[in-house]
């Protein structure tokens, strides 16, 4: 069974599961509380979840700040002198992660679609290519001829 603070992490990263799903799920009480006056869901507190669960709720330690959403990768600079391209390819990035891991299966990327997504196919990546620049300027598109892609087959 998933702990509080694992449901909490994914919830904080990829979002709450829409209240018809959190309604027809069978270990959402385990972590949800249904609001009395709306007709809305919530995570659970940790003092709830132990309450509810008889199981004491973990603390998160962490010694790094780690992002709270995937929408934070994209603030996130890895290098000073990081150029708009860079935070192109980060957003195409996280727009991509967003679609695999949504939650409603049926609002979910399909495999098709992701092999199109713009952070796979890299056509917002279109600077010319300079070997002499430093490698953390280098663009993408250069190095997508060296990837050839072979037809899917199913076995």
């Amino acid at each position: 069974m998933l702990s509080c603070l694992q449901m909490k992490c994914m919830v904080e990263v990829l979002g709450q599961p829409e209240d018809h799903m959190l309604r027809a799920g069978i270990h959402t009480n385990y972590f949800f509380i249904e609001e009395v006056h709306h007709p809305t869901w919530r995570l659970m507190t940790p003092c709830e979840f132990t309450d509810v669960n008889n199981i004491q709720a973990e603390e998160q330690h962490s010694l790094i700040d780690l992002p709270g959403s995937l929408d934070d990768l994209v603030n996130i600079q890895i290098h000073p002198e990081e150029e708009a391209a860079e935070i192109e390819d980060r957003m195409a990035f996280v727009d991509l992660l967003k679609r695999l891991l949504h939650v409603d299966g049926d609002q979910r990327i399909s495999p098709q679609h992701a092999l199109q997504h713009s952070f796979i196919t890299k056509w917002h990546l279109t600077e010319p290519f300079d070997s002499r620049a430093p490698f953390y300027k280098w663009p993408v598109r250069p190095c997508c001829h060296l990837m050839e892609m072979q037809p899917l087959t199913r076995t």
